[in-house]
């Protein structure tokens, strides 16, 4: 899984996120790709998953939840340059919210900090529930760095083949 965490080295909080399938389309849409995945949020010895093991270790994905496209807008190559942008200085906030709106990312740099970044995630489980995007949220905030952030970038790409 693709992890940013934060930096407190004593009570660790992150986000994770995996692909759960191979891209995938539809015959009703050819031109849309999109891909399953997984995410986890953890502060500390809790943690919120999206699929969590069942009673024989095996995972439960639900099907028609938490996806992100790859065509023909490759969310996470979109992601990534964000991502990228900002270690990079190029800018000073990561908005990122995909079409199908499961979760929202935002990371910004606050007061100029060299190295300090301010992680915000939002997880809109009745959107994955219902099929209807609220406002009503799982969340976490915590303070990461430019070096977790490379980490996370560089996992992002692996896992997601970009």
């Amino acid at each position: 899984m693709a992890c940013l965490s934060s930096e407190d080295r004593d009570q660790i909080s992150a986000f994770e996120i995996s692909p759960s399938t191979k891209c995938l389309s539809t015959e009703t849409y050819p031109d849309q790709v999109y891909q399953y995945f997984r995410w986890s949020v953890s502060c500390g010895q809790r943690k919120i998953e999206s699929a969590p093991a069942d009673k024989n270790g095996k995972e439960e994905l639900i099907e028609d939840g938490y996806l992100l496209f790859r065509k023909p807008r490759d969310e996470v190559k979109l992601l990534v340059r964000q991502l990228e942008a900002l270690r990079d200085r190029e800018s000073e906030v990561v908005i990122f919210e995909p079409a199908e709106p499961s979760f929202d990312l935002k990371i910004l740099r606050p007061d100029n900090d060299e190295e300090g970044l301010k992680v915000f995630l939002f997880v809109d489980e009745s959107s994955v529930e219902t099929g209807i995007s609220r406002w009503d949220a799982i969340g976490i905030r915590y303070f990461t760095d430019d070096e977790k952030l490379t980490l996370f970038i560089n996992e992002l790409k692996s896992e997601f083949n970009c």
